[in-house]
C-alpha cells in the first residue's frame, strides 16, 4: 500500500495536483493536520477541494490550527479519522488530531489523558489487523520528530506511551514545522513528514519486506 502524506498545509495549496498526478499508484492520501490557519467551514472545503476532487482515498486529522468548523468539513466528507479507526485492506488506521495544551490557546488542544484515552478506544478494533498505522498531529514526545528550534521537546507523551506499549508499524505525524524525519521508537516507524507549508511531504510505501519513506520535497 502507497500512501501520500501531507501535514501542515496552512492553507498552501500550490503544487498539490501536480504531486497527485504525477506520484504513482497512490491507495491513500494522508492528511496528518493543520489543514487550515483558524479556518471555517468555506475555508477547509476550498483547501481540502484538490484532495477530494481527486478521486484518491482521503483520510485526514485535523491539527491544533483547525477549527470544529473544519472538523465538521472532515466529518461530511466522510474523511475525519480523528478519534477513530478505519480497517483498509487488513492495515489498520487510527487517529488522533489536535495538540497537546500550547501557550497560544490554539483551537483544538487536547489534554494528555484525553489524548490516552482515545487512542485506547479507537486500538481496539484494529488490534489483530496485519498492520497498525497511527496517524497523528501531534508527534511522540522525548524523539528527534517533536524538537522546536528552542530545543523544548513539544510532542505528547500519550502519544509516545503509546506506541512503547502497543505494536503499531508506522506512526505518521506533524507539528513541527522544523523537525521533519523519521526515528523508530518500539519497532514503530515514526514519520514527521515536515510542513508542506514549508514545501515538505513524503511516500510511505508498506509492503512484504517492511516500510519505505521517501521524502520529498516541491
Amino acid at each position: 500500500m502507497r500512501l501520500l502524506c501531507f501535514s501542515d498545509i496552512h492553507g498552501r495549496t500550490d503544487g498539490i495536483a501536480g504531486i497527485l498526478k504525477s506520484t504513482g499508484n497512490i491507495d491513500i492520501v494522508v492528511l496528518s493536520g493543520d489543514i487550515t490557519q483558524k479556518g471555517n467551514y468555506n475555508t477547509a472545503e476550498s483547501i481540502m477541494s484538490v484532495f477530494v476532487n481527486s478521486g484518491l482515498r482521503v483520510l485526514a486529522v485535523p491539527g491544533n490550527m483547525d477549527t470544529g468548523e473544519v472538523v465538521r468539513f472532515l466529518e461530511d466528507k466522510r474523511i475525519n479519522l480523528h478519534e477513530k479507526n478505519s480497517i483498509i485492506d487488513n492495515i489498520g488506521f487510527i487517529g488522533l488530531g489536535g495538540s497537546v495544551k500550547t501557550p497560544m490557546n490554539t483551537p483544538l488542544e487536547i489534554s494528555e489523558t484525553e489524548m490516552e484515552q482515545a487512542l485506547k478506544r479507537s486500538y481496539g478494533d484494529v488490534k489483530e489487523t496485519e498492520v497498525k498505522v497511527l496517524i497523528t498531529h501531534t508527534p511522540p514526545k522525548r524523539s528527534s520528530l517533536d524538537r522546536v528550534f528552542a530545543g523544548i521537546h513539544a510532542g505528547s507523551e500519550a502519544v509516545r506511551n503509546f506506541i512503547e506499549n502497543n505494536k503499531i508499524d508506522l506512526c505518521i505525524c506533524g507539528h513541527i514545522h522544523e523537525s521533519g524525519g523519521e526515528e523508530v521508537i518500539n519497532g514503530c516507524m515514526c514519520v514527521n513528514t515536515g510542513a508542506y507549508k514549508n514545501g515538505n511531504y513524503c511516500i510511505a510505501d508498506i509492503g512484504l519486506k517492511g516500510i519505505k519513506i521517501e521524502r520529498r520535497k516541491v
